[in-house]
């Protein structure tokens, strides 16, 4: 699962306006993490019990009401940002859990 702070996403996009890079770049954290990762860590920090993962037909039923992809949630995706690492970009949340603490608060 792909992931971005906000702040870590805007200051991509100056950066990638103020060194004039072109063409397509992967705007996202530099570690993506498995969505059991990530639902684990929200939970952790919303103070939210464990709760089994959603069956593929409720996603499925979920996207057309959506008019989404169900791909997107069914299948996995490892973007990583190799051109703005490259580049020089640096980013200021890397790791999901500081991110989530930054957002969220640190969780109890």
């Amino acid at each position: 699962m792909s992931w971005i702070h906000v702040r870590d996403q805007l200051k991509a996009v100056r950066f990638v306006i103020d060194t004039e890079l072109e063409g397509i770049l992967n705007v996202t954290s530099p570690h993506p993490v498995q969505n059991a990762t990530l639902m684990g860590e929200l939970r952790r920090h919303l103070h939210r019990p464990w709760s089994p993962p959603a069956p593929a037909a409720a996603v499925r039923l979920g996207a057309l009401v959506m008019r989404s992809d169900p791909a997107l949630a069914l299948t996995g995706r490892r973007c990583i940002p190799k051109r703005l690492l490259d580049a020089g970009f640096g980013f200021e949340f890397p790791e999901l859990g500081p991110t989530l603490d930054d957002l969220l608060g640190e969780p109890a």
